[in-house]
């Protein structure tokens, strides 16, 4: 399906030049030639934002250095930095901070109730 729609350009892209596509894999396997897509999205003139890559358990910093020379670009969950989604995404996005990784940044909010425990509690980190 998604192959379908690439082609066609049948994507929901977004950003000023409305290029960016948001991309999004399973927390738990890598996809099947990940990279294979990652370089197809790039050839439409696509610029690929991974979404919360520290929530993917099978991903290592090596694994987010070959995307970031592929130019992929990453987008922080800012609710991992919180420690919602577990010690593991929350070690990874510090990681991925510190080492200057992120381009964007967002909540992944579906859940008012969320957003009212991030605001317990009180949690403050800044990407530098």
């Amino acid at each position: 399906l998604f192959e379908e729609r690439l082609q066609k350009d049948d994507l929901l892209p977004w950003g000023k030049d409305g290029k960016h596509l948001l991309v999004e894999t399973s927390y738990f396997n890598p996809p099947m030639g990940l990279n294979n897509i990652l370089l197809r999205i790039k050839a439409k003139g696509y610029y690929p934002v991974l979404a919360h890559p520290e929530r993917y358990l099978y991903m290592d910093m090596a694994a987010y250095q070959r995307l970031k020379s592929l130019d992929v670009k990453f987008q922080l969950n800012l609710f991992s930095l919180t420690g919602l989604y577990g010690k593991d995404a929350q070690k990874k996005a510090k990681a991925l901070c510190k080492a200057r990784m992120y381009d964007y940044a967002g909540t992944d909010l579906h859940r008012r109730e969320v957003l009212q425990s991030l605001l317990e509690k009180r949690a403050t980190y800044v990407c530098i």
